[in-house]
């Protein structure tokens, strides 16, 4: 069988085509020739080509749906897939599961909100623009029967689906009474993290997406066999859209669009590399700034060339999305820009391998089911789009190891099986654990490994029950939290150092609440938790007018270090990953440290704005290393002189600068080589050969 197309892909491009056609000059000016000229312009080697668009207007002559008025019957879609393909260029086929046309047409069909709304009427705050129907309605066969006529119909690689995901918490006559036939029950009213019934109604609300999403798949590869089917996957990690892990991995490979912010798009990326089935994942980015919202000012060459940068050094491959004017032209200095950018990425293509293996020494674990907050309780039911406890600290977490240069990986449970591989890993604020995840923690740990755990770990089991498991990994007890969202941190005697300069008279600001917690006699507690003086919120008095003092010293331990086998777990009662105050990012790199038994893989002294990645290419006999500047005001400065050292447990012989292939001076001593990086204004690459 020939090699997948994807494996193969680095240059790709996504045209948007959400028009609708009450206008009858919309796509009037539409010219397919000139739409694959500005490809072939930009050498773009795969094109996600609209079917339809998230406003349910077909681009081809449907004869289920109904075909843009502005096409007068053209088949642009036979057009665009041939001519492509005529060009060398993989066609992959878009179809967006939203539907303004069916919303309006089919009113049965609709997601009807807890207030008995329809998405039309309040969603982004713009009344009128986006439908969403429900696929336990007559809309799903709908859908079913687009995805048969294209498949029946046009040439193809692949199919895209966008937009398959619970965009609000449908409580229509569909879901109501197919939650009623499988469960029992009714649809719950209000939100609480503790109740069955909610949480049975989140877990259907994935199982609905995961059927209607195979139903999909099976469809368009009953007629297609070798056809790829992905979808869009930009909205993870939030479980109230209804997207399980198990969802992102039906389909044949992970991608999106996802937040281009420095900490969000590096994060994005290392969990993408985690989750997808197969690799690599794909990132696809607006070429307009800030997203596409905006329809004509674009990103500048630099930050075009980070976003890619970012996405390479991640193992995952780039393209970007234009947008398409109502009349049917494109910008073609949007192509011009994307062709230098794609110049700059063709040089690095051959050092990259699909299949690799990271060089990290933490893992930052994840799971849906922390993605929570006990603080909705008692809460209507609501769309929550607030980011939640877990994924503030995770990405805490993740910044101090970036801006530290400490290389580690975002895992989730189809990791566990792979635990040894790392030597710390990070359950930041991390809500829920169930029976496997605590089993193979321990045992990473009995093993040899650490961890450092915080806030509300395990707190929970998958059934919102109260773990009694954790007890096992962390040998605490839960008794409460503290109402204090301003708490400190003392040092215990003879942990001074974990916390420099902060003592009992002047303890370490921790501006959240802290878990209070019970431990057993062999755990070593390193410090306690100090309150303020007054309430911060007693009204009646307080100590200082300013701010909050500290005052009323606790014996709640506030964190707490113990052994397990040949490993180490330490605990802190607050998610201090998640604070930004450098003394406070400090103590969590001392903690990091503390439970850290030899050496890390990756040491430099390059300032906070670089990213460094590294993994292995056996196949090559080969590490490839890569620095990025991402800085939050652009232009970049350019970083001058900054020294990298890699642990040599590969005996390197050789290192060669890429792409020019120069080699580069370095020295080894003490277990590790050492070697300059002159310049990076962008982004470098090395290879170290051994």
């Amino acid at each position: 069988m020939a090699e997948k197309w994807y494996k193969n892909s680095f240059r790709r491009n996504l045209i948007d085509m959400h028009i609708p056609d009450w206008n009858k000059d919309f796509f009037k000016k539409f010219d397919s020739q000139k739409y694959i000229e500005m490809l072939k312009l930009a050498d773009v080697d795969t094109a996600y080509v609209y079917a339809n668009s998230c406003v349910g207007i077909c681009n081809w002559p449907t004869k289920t749906g109904h075909m843009h008025e502005g096409l007068n019957g053209r088949d642009i879609l036979i057009e665009l897939t041939t001519g492509l393909r005529d060009a060398g260029i993989n066609v992959i086929v878009y179809i967006n599961i939203w539907s303004k046309w069916a919303y309006d047409n089919y009113p049965d069909w609709r997601c009807i909100s807890p207030e008995g709304l329809g998405s039309a009427e309040y969603m982004f705050n713009k009344p009128g623009r986006y439908g969403v129907c429900c696929m336990n309605s007559p809309y799903k066969e709908y859908v079913l029967k687009l995805v048969t006529e294209l498949c029946e119909g046009y040439d193809f690689l692949g199919l895209w689906v966008d937009m398959i995901l619970w965009r609000t918490m449908c409580t229509c006559p569909h879901c109501r009474e197919r939650f009623k036939k499988e469960t029992g029950l009714n649809i719950p009213t209000v939100i609480d993290w503790e109740n069955p019934d909610w949480l049975k109604f989140l877990r259907k609300r994935e199982e609905w997406v995961e059927e209607f999403f195979d139903s999909i798949i099976n469809t368009a590869k009953g007629i297609k066999p070798d056809i790829t089917v992905m979808c869009n996957s930009s909205y993870y990690p939030m479980r109230i859209l209804g997207q399980s892990l198990e969802f992102y991995r039906k389909g044949e490979f992970i991608g999106g669009d996802f937040n281009t912010s420095r900490l969000q798009h590096s994060f994005e990326c290392k969990l993408f590399n985690s989750v997808t089935a197969n690799k690599p994942f794909e990132f696809l980015g607006s070429v307009m700034e800030p997203a596409l919202n905006e329809h004509t000012i674009m990103k500048s060459e630099e930050k075009l060339q980070i976003l890619m940068f970012s996405c390479l050094m991640n193992n995952g491959r780039y393209g970007f999305i234009d947008a398409i004017d109502p009349s049917g032209t494109l910008n073609p200095m949007v192509y011009k820009r994307m062709k230098k950018i794609f110049d700059i990425e063709k040089q690095y293509e051959k050092y990259l391998e699909n299949d690799v293996d990271f060089c990290s020494d933490i893992g930052i674990y994840t799971n849906l089911e922390s993605i929570m907050d006990p603080k909705d309780n008692g809460q209507k039911l609501k769309d929550l789009w607030d980011e939640t406890p877990h994924m503030t600290a995770a990405k805490g977490a993740a910044l101090n190891l970036i801006e530290r240069h400490i290389p580690f990986e975002i895992l989730t449970r189809y990791d566990l099986k792979k635990l040894e591989k790392y030597k710390i890993l990070i359950l930041p604020d991390l809500y829920v654990l169930n029976e496997e995840e605590i089993d193979e923690f321990i045992d990473f740990v009995r093993k040899g490994g650490c961890i450092y755990a915080s806030g509300h770990t395990g707190l929970y089991d998958e059934n919102g029950k109260k773990n009694k498991m954790i007890k096992e990994l962390l040998d605490l007890e839960y008794v409460g939290e503290t109402s204090e969202e301003i708490t400190y941190i003392r040092p215990c005697e003879k942990s001074e150092s974990l916390l420099m300069h902060y003592s009992m008279e002047h303890p370490l600001t921790v501006n959240l609440s802290q878990m209070l917690v019970k431990t057993a006699d062999d755990s070593k507690v390193l410090a306690k938790i100090t309150l303020p003086l007054v309430h911060p919120k007693d009204t009646t008095k307080f100590a200082s007018a300013i701010s909050d003092p500290p005052g009323k010293h606790t014996d709640y331990p506030a964190v707490i270090l113990r052994e397990i086998g040949r490993g180490k777990v330490i605990y802190s009662a607050g998610s201090i990953e998640r604070l930004r105050k450098d003394d406070q990012t400090e103590v969590f790199i001392n903690l990091i440290k503390a439970v850290s038994k030899e050496p890390f893989s990756i040491y430099s002294d390059a300032p906070k704005c670089v990213e460094i990645t590294m993994y292995d290419q056996p196949q090559n006999n080969r590490l490839v290393l890569n620095l990025l500047n991402f800085q939050q005001q652009l232009p970049n400065i350019p970083v001058y002189n900054s020294k990298v050292r890699v642990r040599n447990d590969k005996n390197i012989r050789r290192i060669l600068h890429v792409p020019d292939e120069t080699e580069v001076t370095f020295k080894e001593e003490q277990g590790f080589i050492e070697f300059n990086v002159p310049k990076l204004e962008i982004f470098q690459m090395y290879l170290l050969e051994y």
